[in-house]
């Protein structure tokens, strides 16, 4: 199977809260993925970090060569006097067209 990414040795640290520490592990064409965790367990802040919205503090992350990654967040951050439809368009504008 051919890699997407890999996590090596990934930590990352907000305040006193560890996240996560030494984390290690490889994405490939076909896998799936699962998170499950409480709430401020490092769900997001990993996804994130995937997307290339935030840099891990330790280790780093190894993408396939022009792999490009777009993050959701779970709040929106939309514009109120535009439609959905423009929001997406120019989500898919700016990401894949």
């Amino acid at each position: 199977m051919s890699l997407i990414f890999s996590l090596k040795n990934i930590s990352k640290t907000y305040g006193d809260d560890t996240l996560f520490q030494d984390l290690s592990f490889d994405f490939k064409v076909n896998g799936k993925l699962g998170l499950i965790g409480m709430n401020g367990s490092g769900k997001s802040t990993l996804l994130k970090l995937i997307g290339g919205e935030v840099q891990p503090d330790t280790g780093e992350l190894i993408t396939r060569a022009g792999l490009r990654t777009v993050y959701l967040p779970q709040e929106d951050r939309l514009d109120p006097d535009r439609t959905i439809e423009e929001h997406l368009y120019d989500g898919l504008k700016k990401n894949f067209l």
